[in-house]
């Protein structure tokens, strides 16, 4: 006489002699430990369902690639948070990351002209297009909120005075002046950068490109 059982984390089908009836066994499938059945079961005893149950592993690595997703696309959003407004009044932000958007601030290949060493302009974006560019020359520039720059920027996140570019040596260099947002070039935060052709600077909300030779 035989007894005839199933596992029941993966549904594989036992089938042992009635001496074994109440003791452990390991499911060879998964792992499992099973307790065979007391009972005069025989192969007559009817067959459970072996329909596989879908392990908890699977899906939490189901729900995790779903959640990575979900941040992966929140991340290519440019809209920043704000945090508070300092004293002066300007909005500190969560700068937003727009690496998985640099395509769209690169110039196009109409645009690039070569420039003479020492000159050159800064590209103002709104909404991902160009609206505005200002001159660079060996004049020191004062980028800001206030009227009184030289580029004045009409947002909330941009500090009064917030950073300065000069040049030396025939190379542009941006500045930090102590500013709510501080400086950021090609994503990464900085007090002072040697700015290239292409480079991509972001005060608060505002991106600018700086085009020069």
């Amino acid at each position: 006489m035989n007894i005839r059982f199933n596992c029941a984390d993966c549904g594989k089908e036992y089938k042992v002699p009635a001496k074994f009836a109440g003791k452990k066994v390991k499911c060879k499938k998964c792992g499992a430990k099973i307790r065979v059945p007391d009972g005069d079961a025989d192969e007559s005893a009817p067959k459970t369902s072996s329909k596989k149950v879908k392990s908890p592993s699977s899906s939490a690595r189901t729900e995790k690639k779903v959640a990575s997703t979900k941040v992966s696309k929140k991340t290519t959003k440019t809209s920043a948070k704000v945090l508070k407004k300092s004293s002066g009044g300007t909005e500190i932000i969560e700068i937003p990351d727009l690496e998985a958007e640099k395509k769209v601030y690169e110039a196009k290949k109409k645009e690039d002209k070569k420039m003479n060493r020492g000159t050159g302009r800064l590209v103002y974006f709104q909404d991902g297009k160009a609206v505005k560019s200002y001159r660079l020359d060996a004049e020191t520039r004062i980028v800001g909120r206030s009227a009184g720059c030289q580029v004045s920027i009409d947002d909330a996140s941009v500090s009064d005075e917030h950073i300065k570019i000069e040049v030396r040596l025939g190379k542009f260099i941006a500045t930090d002046l102590k500013s709510s947002n501080g400086l950021v070039v090609n994503h990464k935060k900085v007090r002072r950068s040697a700015l290239v052709n292409g480079d991509i600077i972001q005060l608060g909300r505002a991106v600018l490109r700086i085009d020069c030779g």
